[in-house]
């Protein structure tokens, strides 16, 4: 089994929930103001993705070299 496709059945296994990105009807981004983000938290730009039921889902993407330093 190649390397890749074991790392996708480890995350599906350890996965707490998933997106499916056809139920994206939008992407927004969000102020970081809206959401009340620290700066300890404050490592990424938040964005929200609209769920075609009406759902929200706030996500944040992280600066690559800040999670390097974990």
């Amino acid at each position: 089994m190649k390397a890749d496709t074991k790392r996708r059945i480890k995350q599906i296994i350890n996965a707490i929930a998933f997106i499916n990105l056809v139920d994206v009807t939008e992407v927004k981004s969000v102020g970081e103001k809206d959401y009340e983000i620290t700066e300890l938290e404050n490592h990424g730009c938040p964005f929200q993705l609209v769920l075609n039921n009406g759902g929200i889902v706030v996500l944040q993407v992280r600066n690559k070299t800040w999670n390097n330093n974990l």
